[in-house]
């Protein structure tokens, strides 16, 4: 982060989220994420991006970073409710961006799903995100088309089902984005095969 008050600085974004006209959205945004991804504060987080969210429903980065948001605070409920709502609206509406919304949304609940060690629903959900990055542009540079490859390979480990997972732990490990989650596919393969 730059030199300067911090304190002072989100102070700034509240009243701009609170009295501005024409920055109320943005600054209410930058609250919600300065929130979530760097003082961890996920509780204020849900709290900006909730408010996004509801006044933005049409918006798939306000729903994808709010899914986020439920997860890190282990509200899987409320996750897999904003999920399948959210889905929901995108496939009756016909709203742009569909495929991005989905790819992320079913990573989660896949990963909800993982969490919760309940494997053949993790596996079906993170096959249907895999297959929705796969259709994406450069779906090898996208994070969350790694992350579903990922989890998709080790639910498919618990189910016993080792030809499978090897096939997309193997293939993430040749993709470009999130090398940590690149790595540990390579330790599992190197563990089970």
């Amino acid at each position: 982060m730059p030199d300067g008050d911090k304190q002072k600085g989100l102070q700034f974004l509240k009243e701009a989220a609170k009295e501005s006209i024409f920055a109320r959205a943005e600054a209410r945004y930058f609250l919600g994420n300065i929130s979530l991804n760097y003082e961890e504060d996920y509780k204020e987080a849900t709290r900006h991006l909730e408010q996004l969210y509801n006044t933005y429903p049409h918006n798939n980065y306000y729903a994808r970073i709010l899914a986020r948001s439920y997860y890190r605070m282990d509200r899987f409920d409320e996750a897999l409710h904003h999920i399948d709502k959210s889905l929901e609206r995108w496939q009756q509406k016909g709203l742009n961006h569909q495929s991005v919304l989905k790819e992320e949304l079913l990573t989660w609940k896949g990963r909800i799903y993982f969490r919760r060690f309940q494997y053949r629903e993790a596996a079906t959900t993170l096959q249907q995100a895999f297959e929705a990055g796969a259709e994406l542009t450069t779906p090898e540079e996208r994070s969350q088309h790694v992350i579903a490859g990922y989890f998709l390979g080790r639910s498919l480990l618990q189910l016993d089902n080792k030809e499978e997972a090897r096939h997309y732990l193997q293939a993430i490990t040749d993709m470009e984005a999130q090398e940590n989650y690149r790595d540990h596919a390579e330790q599992l393969l190197n563990e089970h095969f």
